[in-house]
């Protein structure tokens, strides 16, 4: 599964770097998380939601193309949604 970290953490002005001391793991593993070459246990996918101040669900890629991820005027997150 495809996540969108360094998209949500581009947002909240968090680096790559930060999210992976907070998960204490390697920059490149969490590069390998964000682009789906190694899946993010559970534990950790929570964290990161945590560190980001966000919806786990925010940091999920949709797998379905007709899905997106819905934001108000204000750039907050409101859910996914079919387009």
């Amino acid at each position: 599964m495809k996540l969108r970290l360094k998209e949500v953490a581009k947002t909240k002005n968090v680096s790559m770097g930060e999210i992976a001391k907070y998960l204490e793991v390697t920059p490149t593993q969490v590069s390998y998380y964000n682009k789906g070459t190694n899946q993010i246990p559970l534990d950790k996918l929570q964290k990161a939601a945590d560190f980001l101040n966000c919806d786990l669900l925010e940091l999920i890629e949709p797998s379905s193309p007709n899905f997106a991820h819905f934001y108000n005027s204000n750039g907050e997150w409101w859910g996914i949604r079919k387009e």
